[in-house]
């Protein structure tokens, strides 16, 4: 399929001119080749995700996070240069994807079971259920869904019925204060740091890991592709965090 096709695929569903003035959205590496035979999806493009790209002989990586955020005045990275060596092409959509109609918060909520949501802006999609759930019973929904060991949970209040639930795909600290409005019990994000922990008082946070939270875009990038004429590979992300 042609790189352009798939491109607009994408941007019909996200368009670019949604992203953040800070962004880098679009085109990472463009090379002179248009056809495509096999995508990896992947969050980051990192050198374990370009050697699977490699090993797979895949022609395109679709990501979530930019590869570049900067300007390029010297090209000395090796992801870089392994990628052109390889004639390997990088497509990523970031704030744009975040901030689609059914952005990246919105999948996840989708993805832990949650249909009846309300946007908030851009970023924030609030849940409220039918029936209040217990917090633990919340705790191993999250746990089983998201495939995780461990979960991080801020504000424990093991009472606390769970009747309206926040996501925020990534980090989330900076709307901590603005969700304070919005009589949730429960807030479902990740990356938050100290400061956020302790003003905190209102609800419970569930810290569920950055690469955790933004990996069910995945999915969404993979409907909007299958059966297209390409392979379609998801590339194996481990998050570098380890509980002991």
């Amino acid at each position: 399929m042609n790189r352009d096709e798939i491109v607009s695929i994408i941007e019909n569903y996200a368009p670019a001119e949604l992203q953040e003035e800070w962004d880098n959205s679009g085109w990472q590496i463009r090379l002179p080749f248009e056809d495509i035979g096999k995508v990896l999806l992947c969050v980051t493009v990192t050198k374990d995700v370009v050697a699977q790209a490699i090993e797979r002989g895949v022609n395109l990586i679709i990501s979530h996070h930019p590869l570049f955020f900067s300007e390029i005045k010297v090209i000395d990275d090796d992801i870089v240069y392994e990628l052109i060596k390889h004639d390997i092409q990088v497509y990523s959509a970031h704030t744009n994807f975040d901030r689609a109609n059914e952005g990246t918060s919105g999948i996840l909520a989708r993805k832990l079971g949650f249909d009846n949501l309300e946007k908030i802006d851009d970023y924030i999609q609030i849940a409220t259920l039918d029936e209040a759930w217990t917090i633990d019973n919340l705790v191993i929904k999250v746990k089983l869904e998201l495939n995780l060991e461990k979960l991080q949970v801020i504000s424990y209040k093991p009472d606390v019925m769970v009747k309206r639930v926040a996501f925020v795909a990534g980090s989330g600290g900076e709307f901590i204060e603005k969700l304070k409005t919005h009589n949730i019990d429960v807030f479902i994000t990740s990356d938050i740091k100290y400061h956020n922990e302790v003003k905190n008082t209102n609800y419970v946070i569930f810290d569920v890991g950055h690469l955790e939270s933004e990996r069910p875009a995945l999915d969404k990038f993979e409907e909007l592709l299958k059966d297209r004429g390409f392979e379609i590979f998801r590339a194996n992300e481990k998050s570098k965090k380890v509980y002991l």
